[in-house]
């Protein structure tokens, strides 16, 4: 197992980037986008951005081939466009990239009555089998088995107040 690991990354560290136009400002949690890298570090390449997009805007973000992603609206409706064609998110819906998508771009019409934040993140498939069973995910049902062993054993650490 890896070592637990933590970065305490205050809110206004997170970096945030405008597009020319100033109609979307993307924070920057994982990952690097239109040359800005976030400061958060990861044991992994991942990506983890939070867009705010006001009326009339328009970006095209890239997502790299060997990512599968999702987009979560949670405020505000938009438009998201891939080479499979146009889809319209609602607040509260979710959408599920693929490996092999690339470029996405994301838009909300001039007369849309809000503005509209979503989240995009993604990462490469690790490709294992996933067991899962209460707070443990590892890969087998023998492993979470021995992560219980250990957590009752003791093994796992201890946080003092």
């Amino acid at each position: 197992m890896s070592r637990p690991r933590y970065q305490d990354t205050p809110s206004e560290r997170i970096p945030e980037i405008e597009t020319s136009d100033g109609k979307t400002k993307i924070r920057v949690i994982a990952g690097e986008v239109f040359g800005t890298k976030a400061v958060i570090e990861t044991k992994i390449p991942i990506l983890y951005y939070h867009f705010r997009m006001i009326p009339g805007a328009d970006v095209t973000v890239p997502v790299p081939e060997s990512y599968n992603a999702f987009v979560f609206p949670f405020s505000g409706d938009g438009t998201l466009y891939t080479e499979e064609g146009n889809t319209s998110l609602k607040e509260g819906e979710m959408v599920w990239f693929e490996r092999g998508q690339g470029d996405v771009r994301f838009s909300l019409r001039e007369d849309s009555p809000s503005d509209w934040q979503f989240l995009l993140i993604g990462g490469e498939p690790v490709d294992e089998p996933v067991a899962r069973y209460g707070p443990f995910v590892m890969n087998t049902q023998e492993e979470i088995s021995q992560a219980f062993y250990d957590f009752h054993a003791g093994k796992m650490g201890a946080i003092h107040s």
